[in-house]
């Protein structure tokens, strides 16, 4: 893949939508995104009748970002984080050491 990217098309609520990714992970994770939101989309059609396309995708990416800040605080509050970080930062300070002693 060159460093412009490689173009993908993703359908979204019947609409294409041309996309650059840098990877075949930000595809394969662009294809899944579009996957959930379509089956979202297709869920809250059925529950809401009647509703308009913007309000169910509004809805949505309200759900979306919720989920993201959710694992953003699971993240920081991982009680293994504080262990690794000190971890890592004991190992960093051992490398630094042995490498002052080689000189």
């Amino acid at each position: 893949m060159n460093d412009d990217g490689q173009k993908i098309k993703i359908k979204i609520a019947d609409r294409e939508l041309s996309l650059k990714v840098k990877s075949p992970d930000d595809e394969a994770n662009f294809r899944r995104g579009a996957k959930d939101v379509n089956e979202l989309l297709s869920q809250y059609k059925e529950r809401y009748p009647g509703n308009s396309l913007s309000d169910f995708l509004s809805m949505i990416a309200l759900i979306m970002a919720k989920k993201v800040h959710e694992l953003k605080n699971r993240m920081d509050n991982d009680p293994l984080r504080g262990d690794i970080e000190d971890l890592s930062s004991r190992l960093k300070k051992y490398l630094e050491k042995d490498n002052i002693d080689d000189h």
